[in-house]
């Protein structure tokens, strides 16, 4: 391993993508396990990989301190793993389609709420010829 390690996103840069990109190529070539937010270096990669756990440390509460885990790969691990240009084409075409498929869903989402909602603002109005049995004394 190298002294100089690389975040996923600099790791992308010769492939003209992003880290979201490239940790979903990454996973499929067996170095990631796990899903966006949760990535973790699998055992066969634990020698290209360097983790170090870090917060942000600025909020006078502790509790709002969040933590996270910071991953920087050798950059020689694209060629130990065989990941070509094709390989990260696949995970743009994955990344993009969850993420459509994401954007569908809050479209769904956002549109079943504004029914609602709106339904909760104009209640149906009760059949007044039937609800009132006095109108029927009226008609006979």
């Amino acid at each position: 391993m190298t002294d100089q390690v690389q975040a996923a996103r600099h790791l992308g840069h010769p492939f003209g993508v992003n880290a979201d990109v490239m940790n979903v190529a990454l996973r499929n070539a067996g170095i990631l396990e796990g899903e966006p937010g949760n990535w973790r270096p699998t055992a066969a990669a634990a020698d290209w990989v360097k983790e170090r756990e870090l917060t942000n440390g600025r909020h006078p509460d502790p509790r709002q301190n969040p933590y996270f885990t910071q991953r920087k790969f050798d950059p020689e691990i694209i060629d130990a793993f065989g990941i070509t240009a094709e390989d990260v084409a696949v995970a743009k075409l994955e990344v993009a389609a969850k993420r459509a498929a994401q954007a569908a869903q809050l479209k769904a989402d956002r549109a079943q709420a504004d029914a609602e909602y709106l339904a909760s603002l104009n209640p149906p109005t009760p059949d007044t010829d039937a609800a009132d049995s006095r109108l029927g004394l009226l008609h006979g």
